[in-house]
C-alpha cells in the first residue's frame, strides 16, 4: 500500500458567482471541509456557486472511514470513484468498487461506502442540492475550530437536507 499525501488548497469561490458565471476549479480547489472522521469533503458546485439544480463535491475517505448507510427520499446521487477500493453497500448488498466505478442510486435507495485497504477519493453529483448543505452542516473549515454536534443536532440536519440513516 503506497503511503497518502493530501495537500489541500482552499479556494473559495467569490459571493458574487451568478448563475451565468461559468468557472473550472481543480482537484482541491472549492469549498474545503472535514469531518470528525478527518474525511475532506470539497463542495465544488451548489447554489452558494451557482447551479439551480445539482451540487457537486469529492470526498476523501481515510482507510477504514465509511459514509453510513442512508438514503434519500427525493435525491438522485451519482458516485464516482476515482481511487481506491472499497466495499459499497447497495440495498444491503455489498460491492466491491474500485477505481473507474460509477454508482447511480435512484431517491429511497439504501447506500453506503468503507475505504477498506487504502484512501478513497470519490465525486459525488446529487439533484437536487442538499447534500451540499448537508456537508456544510456536519463539517468545518480546515483548521477552524471542530464541531461537536449531538446525535440529534445530526438527525435535524438529516431530515432537512433529505437524508435518512439507518
Amino acid at each position: 500500500m503506497k503511503p497518502a499525501i493530501v495537500v489541500i488548497f482552499v479556494s473559495l469561490l467569490s459571493p458574487a458567482v451568478t448563475q451565468s458565471d461559468p468557472y473550472v476549479l481543480k482537484r482541491n480547489e472549492g469549498e474545503v471541509l472535514t469531518d470528525r472522521q478527518h474525511r475532506i469533503n470539497i463542495v465544488k458546485v451548489s447554489p452558494k456557486t451557482g447551479s439551480k439544480s445539482l451540487a457537486m463535491g469529492t470526498q476523501e475517505l481515510p482507510t477504514g472511514s465509511r459514509i453510513l448507510v442512508h438514503k434519500h427520499e427525493r435525491t438522485e446521487e451519482i458516485l464516482y470513484i476515482s481511487e481506491g477500493h472499497g466495499t459499497l453497500l447497495l440495498e444491503g448488498e455489498p460491492i466491491k468498487v474500485e477505481p473507474d466505478s460509477t454508482v447511480w442510486i435512484p431517491p429511497g435507495t439504501w447506500h453506503g461506502i468503507e475505504a477498506d485497504t487504502e484512501n478513497m477519493h470519490l465525486i459525488w453529483v446529487v439533484t437536487p442540492p442538499g447534500l451540499d448543505e448537508f456537508m456544510r452542516g456536519i463539517s468545518w473549515p480546515i483548521g477552524a475550530q471542530s464541531k461537536e454536534l449531538t446525535a440529534g443536532e445530526i438527525r435535524a440536519l438529516e431530515k432537512k437536507h433529505d437524508s435518512v440513516t439507518r
